[in-house]
C-alpha cells in the first residue's frame, strides 16, 4: 500500500527540517562562542601568572666578599673586577650597584636552581673601593649592605675591595680565635689592676672578683685580671680546640713603658714556642693596624 503525502503534509515537514537546522547552528554557534571566549580568559590567566611575581624573598638576598662573589677575590690595582649579586628566581625588577654616590645598573648574568646572579663589572686604580647594593621590586627599595637588608645608607657598613691586597698564605682557611685579653685568663695575680689605682674615661677602674656576673653598663673601666701569661697557661687547651691563629684584641690602651712592651714580647715569643701546630699571632695597634706574626718553624 503505497502512501502519499499532501501538499500541506510536505510543507510541515519542510518547515520542521528547516527549524532543525537552524537550531543546530545556532547551538554550533554558541559553542564556538563560549569557546573562544574560555581561550581567551586563559590565555589572559596565563600572561597574568607568567607576569605576576611571587612574594618578595628577602632571605634570598646575598653577597660578600668571598671568591664567590668577588673576582677574582684579591684583585690587582688598575685590573677590573666582577663583583656578583643573589637573588630569589624571577623576585627583582632591578639591582643597582653603588659606587662613589653613582648608580650602576647590574645585569643578570645566571639563573641557577632557585636563584638569579647578578654581575657588574668595574674598573679599579690603586685607592680602596666601597660600595653597597639598591634592589627594586615593584614599589619596593631597599639597600643590601653588610648588615643584609635595610632602608637606610650607612657608609661604615660598605662592601671594601682592597686594591693589590693579599691574604697571607699561613693564614687562608685557618681556624682562629680571638681572645680579649683581660677576660681570658688570670695567669699572674700580681699584675692585676688594683679598684681605684687610676681614672679612665674620667672615673676610676675597678678591680672585679667575680668573673661570673654580668658586665657592668660601661664595662670599659672595669679589669677582670686576665693576662698574657693566662693565655701561655691554656696553650694545651687551645691546641686540643684546634685552633690555628690567635687573633688578640688590644694588649693596652695607651702607649706602655718599655719595661712593659718588654715583658709583652717575652710573653709573646714563649706562646710562639708553644705555637707548634699553629700558624700564627695576630694583634692590631693604636694605629689600627694588625700585626701579624706567622710561625715559621715548629719546636
Amino acid at each position: 500500500m503505497s502512501y502519499c503525502r499532501s501538499a500541506q503534509d510536505n510543507k510541515a515537514l519542510w518547515q520542521k527540517q528547516c527549524h532543525n537546522i537552524d537550531s543546530k547552528t545556532l547551538v554550533s554557534e554558541r559553542v564556538d562562542t563560549m569557546d573562544l571566549e574560555l581561550l581567551r580568559r586563559t590565555e589572559y590567566n596565563q600572561q597574568y601568572i607568567a607576569a605576576m611575581r611571587p612574594v618578595f624573598n628577602r632571605r634570598a638576598l646575598f653577597t660578600d666578599t668571598s671568591a664567590e662573589y668577588v673576582i677574582p677575590e684579591e684583585p690587582a690595582c688598575f685590573s677590573e673586577v666582577t663583583i656578583r649579586f643573589r637573588t630569589a628566581r624571577n623576585n627583582v625588577d632591578r639591582v643597582f650597584l653603588v659606587c662613589g654616590g653613582q648608580k650602576h645598573l647590574m645585569v643578570r648574568v645566571e639563573s641557577k636552581n632557585d636563584f638569579d646572579y647578578y654581575a657588574y663589572v668595574m674598573r679599579l686604580d690603586d685607592q680602596n673601593v666601597s660600595y653597597y647594593f639598591e634592589v627594586q621590586t615593584g614599589r619596593i627599595t631597599g639597600i643590601f649592605d653588610m648588615r643584609g637588608l635595610v632602608q637606610e645608607v650607612n657608609e661604615y657598613y660598605d662592601f671594601i675591595i682592597i686594591p693589590g691586597f693579599h691574604t697571607p698564605d699561613w693564614a687562608k682557611g685557618a681556624v682562629m680565635y680571638q681572645i680579649y685579653t683581660d677576660r681570658f685568663c688570670n695567669g699572674d695575680s700580681s699584675n692585676d689592676v688594683l679598684t681605684n689605682e687610676y681614672c679612665y674615661i674620667g672615673e676610676p677602674v675597678h678591680r672585679v672578683e667575680d668573673w661570673g656576673r654580668y658586665p657592668a653598663q660601661m664595662d670599659v673601666r672595669e679589669f677582670y685580671g686576665g693576662d698574657l701569661q693566662g693565655v701561655l697557661d691554656k696553650m694545651d687547651y687551645l691546641q686540643d680546640l684546634g685552633v690555628e691563629v690567635i687573633y688578640f684584641n688590644p694588649l693596652f690602651v695607651s702607649l706602655p713603658t718599655t719595661n712593659t712592651i718588654f715583658r709583652i714580647m717575652i710573653i709573646l715569643i714563649l706562646i710562639l714556642e708553644r705555637l707548634s701546630v699553629m700558624k700564627g699571632i695576630c694583634f692590631p695597634t693604636d694605629s689600627g693596624r694588625t700585626v701579624s706574626l706567622p710561625v715559621t718553624s715548629t719546636v
